[in-house]
């Protein structure tokens, strides 16, 4: 069974919110959970979050969406691209959390232990 694993991550890369899912459960569904009750001005994602829907819910919260758009979306909106280059933060703390062989190679079978570890993991990229 394949897994996906959810980041919502700081501005140091330091991992904020974890959701683990089905691998086959899109982006973009889990959006919401990501982002419920936090404050921020800017939210950086990758075109996998490219929607409508999640552009107004981060309106919403008062901060600004810096999403590229899709390259056959309809109307393609504005954002910074410099400020965009920042979203490598969050590639490095996947990689990092990938240092962890048994989050990499999911040796649990079942969801909640390896979840527990992921937690671990996150913990341990904290305290460093």
């Amino acid at each position: 069974m394949s897994s996906k694993i959810h980041l919502a991550v700081d501005s140091l890369g330091n991992p904020l919110r974890v959701i683990i899912t089905g691998g086959n459960v899109n982006d973009i569904t889990q959006v919401e959970a990501l982002l419920a009750g936090w404050r921020c001005h800017y939210v950086l994602a990758d075109r996998g979050y490219a929607a409508y829907s999640t552009l107004a819910l981060i309106h919403q919260m008062g901060a600004q969406a810096v999403i590229p758009p899709h390259p056959n979306a309809q109307t393609a909106w504005f954002y910074e691209p410099w400020r965009y280059r920042e979203r490598h933060v969050v590639e490095c703390c996947f990689n990092k959390l990938k240092h962890f062989r048994r989050v990499c190679m999911r040796f649990d079978k079942l969801a909640h232990r390896y979840v527990g570890f992921v937690y671990v993991a996150c913990v341990m990229l904290w305290l460093r």
